[in-house]
């Protein structure tokens, strides 16, 4: 009985516990595949996440308001509606090629067009 204590014996049909690569416990080829893949992918995501958030970053910082309610003078209407904000919207009122059926303003647009 002298070299077989403490080891495990064989399973039936001689094959050992070790896994396909021939470590013990580790890995195997497609564990490996799906570790590095999820890896990659997550570098992916994590650096088009940091692009993205650097991108709107610096075009948020481009956006200059200002408050002219000091420059406009004292001589100004009552405001009806507090915390309304107003919005300029810029586009023309061309009605020309396809959009002539729509109206029939003539003269000048409500904004230059060159």
């Amino acid at each position: 009985m002298g070299g077989t204590r403490g080891r495990k014996s064989a399973p039936a049909g001689g094959r050992s516990r070790r896994r396909a690569g021939g470590k013990p416990g580790g890995l195997t080829r497609r564990g490996r595949i799906v570790a590095w893949t999820a890896g990659i992918g997550a570098v992916c995501v994590l650096g088009a996440g940091g692009a993205g958030a650097w991108i709107y970053n610096d075009l948020d910082s481009n956006i200059h308001g200002a408050h002219l309610d000091g420059k406009l003078g004292e001589d100004r209407p009552e405001n009806i509606s507090p915390g309304s904000r107003n919005i300029l919207v810029v586009g023309s009122d061309s009605r020309s090629g396809a959009n002539a059926r729509y109206g029939g303003m003539e003269g000048a647009p409500c904004t230059p067009t060159r």
